[in-house]
């Protein structure tokens, strides 16, 4: 019961708080916020009892269970739900349309806690079928033109990877006869495998933001709500980086096409979001292209993974980045939405200043940001320095790949302090201070960056909160936790960060400050080249066109076939009624010859004649009166009949 309500009691309350809305806000929000600490205590519950025994919910059938990497990840969403409520009400002040979004944040918390907290594949692809379908409504939120155009395109690819995604379920179930994640480990065969995967990581692909099927996410996450947003980048991308990632310790993981397939999409993908991040202006489309590159990252720690005979690193560094970067995006996107409340606009160029005078948003955004870049001391140079190990072990055992993987990786991670410095800069150390209105904001939408902020250093600083995290999340993996000596701040690991950190400043003085900063201002430089418009609309247009076309051609073949026949084969045989004129004509003609007559009139008057007889006849032969007739005559000659016998 603990499993069913931690994912139903959300989706039961979004009507509720839907209808309270509409009478009374506060209420509404009340609720809401009660609902997700209700769903965070529950959620909790099963870590701290060690229960992971799967339970079935019979209305439905669907399985559930706690503990792994999808329990503590069930722990993380709800934890970060009740802080995206708790900014909700000042974000919303005043917004009538606030009940609806308030409906689909209730029903998206229900649909992603089913995600991670599923016991099998198909009631995996259930709730993350409706996570999907519910949180294209937070996209289109405000209801412009702009957020209309992401709604279908993230609506879109939503489709098209659900689709992908159960074919793979099909192909799987075939194969291994099972959806069962406890026993996919013992059914697995990574060769046979490998097409009901790759169906699998399309699905999940499109959902984590992978490359090509990211076009979606720059697009959405500007446009959506800041709490939207802050949930839309570090919760549910990462559920398709959960799937990635169990399709990888459960299937694949010792498939080598596998392995390289996630790591070439892993370094496009981080590049694909860092460097458009250095050109663009709006502070959430900044942060929207960072959650793409950041996504790169996750992608290779687990293609490191598999490549690994001890993948105890890359694995556990894949945990802790995800981890890390779930809470440093919540950070970063409710620090927009502050900034957006009290400045209503989101352009760099006219938010010179802002930051002054607000310490306690300072040290928040610099708690995520610095997690971010994987400064030392955050949570976020935990994981960066433990996949970064993983790689370079490959380099060591050889292969020019790993070599290109390692220096896009540290240069990855300059971009990302370098666009960083574009957002911090100008906020708090250019311009004139703002006037204070920090009241404005309000003290509990302030608050709700606070816990986050906290945590990021606190997990770095505490080693065996560390080995705690990376052990829950890899239960009934049977990959060892971190040794207690583990050196995380060696003179190796910190000159890994150190190169990154000076590409970073190098980047940010010499391309940022150098080429795009004139006058006070940041340059706008629009994308030289669009994914979707350039490849992929042209392309689904040349095959809507192509299909169209093969089904017009299949739908008039008949017709042509039998227009071919009728002019060879079946040619068309004269009706009697031809062949009667004929006769008549012929008839006519030598009747005249006998006579001597030039003009030929008799055919004719045979022909009408004819005509005359034959539709009289019908129209006789077809009326009641003549069928009433006949049936008293056939009547008549009966009776007669039967008087002579």
């Amino acid at each position: 019961m603990i499993y069913i309500l931690t994912v139903f009691l959300s989706i039961l309350a979004a009507p509720a708080a839907y209808w309270i809305g509409k009478k009374s806000t506060r209420a509404m929000h009340v609720l809401t916020i009660a609902a997700c600490f209700c769903t965070l205590v529950l959620s909790v519950l099963p870590l701290v009892l060690k229960d992971s025994a799967a339970a079935f919910f019979s209305l439905f059938g669907l399985r559930l269970q706690s503990g792994g990497l999808g329990g503590l990840y069930g722990v993380l969403t709800a934890l970060l739900w009740t802080l995206a409520a708790l900014f909700a009400p000042r974000y919303f002040k005043g917004k009538a349309d606030t009940p609806r979004y308030i409906f689909f944040f209730l029903l998206t918390l229900g649909a992603t806690m089913g995600v991670f907290l599923a016991a099998d594949l198909l009631t995996l692809f259930i709730f993350f079928e409706v996570m999907s379908l519910a949180s294209c409504a937070w996209v289109a939120h405000t209801e412009t033109k702009q957020a209309l155009e992401a709604t279908k395109t993230y609506l879109t690819i939503s489709v098209a990877g659900g689709l992908v995604l159960l074919m793979g379920l099909f192909l799987l179930y075939s194969s291994t006869g099972t959806l069962v994640i406890q026993e996919l480990h013992a059914a697995a065969n990574s060769n046979t495998l490998l097409p009901a995967c790759l169906c699998l990581l399309f699905g999940f692909g499109t959902k984590a933001g992978i490359f090509p099927l990211h076009i979606w996410l720059p697009k959405a996450h500007p446009q959506a709500p800041a709490p939207a947003s802050a949930l839309l980048s570090g919760i549910l991308t990462k559920a398709g980086c959960f799937g990635a990632l169990l399709l990888t310790l459960r299937l694949m993981g010792e498939s080598q096409i596998w392995n390289y397939i996630l790591l070439v999409l892993g370094m496009i993908t981080m590049l694909t979001g860092a460097i458009p991040a250095l050109f663009a202006t709006q502070l959430k489309r900044i942060l929207a292209l960072s959650s793409l590159s950041q996504i790169g990252f996750i992608f290779t720690g687990i293609a490191m993974v598999g490549f690994a005979e001890k993948p105890s690193l890359a694995a556990q560094g894949t945990v802790l980045y995800m981890i890390g970067h779930s809470l440093a995006k919540l950070i970063l996107f409710l620090f927009a939405g502050a900034v957006y409340c009290t400045a209503h606009t989101l352009d760099l160029n006219s938010l010179q200043g802002w930051g002054k005078g607000r310490p306690l948003l300072h040290i928040c955004f610099l708690s995520g940001a610095l997690s971010l870049a994987g400064t030392p001391f955050f949570c976020g140079y935990l994981g960066k320095t433990l996949i970064h190990e993983a790689i370079a072990e490959q380099v060591e055992a050889g292969g020019m790949l790993f070599h290109i993987a390692e220096w896009v990786f540290l240069f990855a991670g300059g971009l990302t302090l370098a666009y960083l410095l574009k957002i911090y800069i100008p906020l708090f150390h250019m311009g004139k201070k703002w006037p204070k209105n920090e009241a404005k904001l309000g003290g509990v939408a302030t608050a709700a960056l606070i816990p986050c902020a906290v945590l990021l250093p606190l997990v770095a600083i505490l080693p065996d909160v560390c080995r705690m995290i990376s052990s829950i999340g890899l239960q009934d993996t049977g990959i060892s936790p971190l040794p207690a000596d583990f050196a995380f701040y060696s003179l190796q690991n910190l000159s890994g960060i150190g190169i990154s950190f000076a590409i970073g400043v190098s980047v940010f003085l010499g391309i940022i400050l150098g080429c795009l900063y004139r006058e006070g201002r940041y340059r706008t430089v629009s994308p030289p080249l669009s994914l979707e418009k350039t490849i992929y609309i042209p392309f689904f247009k040349g095959l809507k066109t192509i299909l169209i076309l093969l089904c017009r051609i299949l739908c008039d073949l008949p017709a042509v076939l039998l227009l071919l026949f009728k002019r060879t084969i079946l040619r068309p045989i004269d009706s009697p009624h031809e062949r009667r004129h004929r006769f008549l004509t012929r008839v006519g003609d030598a009747y005249d010859r006998l006579r001597g007559r030039d003009a030929l009139t008799s055919a004719d008057f045979l022909i009408d004649a004819y005509t005359t007889i034959q539709d009289t006849t019908g129209r006789i032969l077809s009326n009641f009166s003549f069928a009433l007739l006949m049936t008293c005559l056939g009547v008549c000659i009966i009776l007669i009949f039967l008087l002579v016998k």
